[in-house]
């Protein structure tokens, strides 16, 4: 099941499901923070594939196999949890994202660095901060980028 209010996430969500041909429900969702939208995807093996990288939110982990992987699939996987998760704050000029897993947040810095793209890690609450500053914004706008064009656009006005 994932979440979001971005049309472009859900729909490439649904383009996703769509290509493997696999089932899937859509489902408004109010979970106290905001207005969202679910997609829940029907696969055993898709949920079999996904449980390398955590099965809960605060176990979250970035799967083994990645961090032998090459720079492209390391960038699409960056690149996705980004656009899903990630936002580009102007006021703060940072890009940041949150996670209630301690270990995606440190596992997410590890693969941006092979990028030379080098955080800050905080913790609000009980959430986990993984914050790019402003010195690199230009550096992931290059190497990893947004495809979700509100994003892209923030990005760009802040690297430029």
């Amino acid at each position: 099941s994932i979440s979001n209010v971005d049309e472009n996430v859900l729909s490439k969500i649904r383009a996703f499901a769509d290509k493997l041909s696999l089932n899937y429900g859509k489902y408004d969702n109010n979970n106290g923070f905001a207005e969202s939208h679910d997609i829940r995807i029907y696969s055993s093996t898709l949920a079999e594939f996904l449980s390398n990288f955590g099965t809960s939110s605060n176990n979250k982990k970035i799967a083994d196999f990645v961090f032998g992987a090459n720079k492209e699939f390391v960038r699409g996987l960056l690149r996705g949890y980004f656009d899903g998760d990630g936002n580009v704050n102007p006021e703060k000029k940072v890009i940041r994202a949150y996670s209630s897993s301690k270990r995606l947040i440190d596992d997410m810095a590890l693969l941006l660095s092979r990028f030379n793209i080098f955080t800050i890690k905080t913790t609000m609450k009980e959430q986990y901060g993984l914050i790019i500053p402003h010195r690199y914004a230009k550096i992931y706008m290059d190497e990893i980028g947004f495809t979700i064009p509100k994003k892209a656009e923030k990005l760009k006005a802040k690297a430029s």
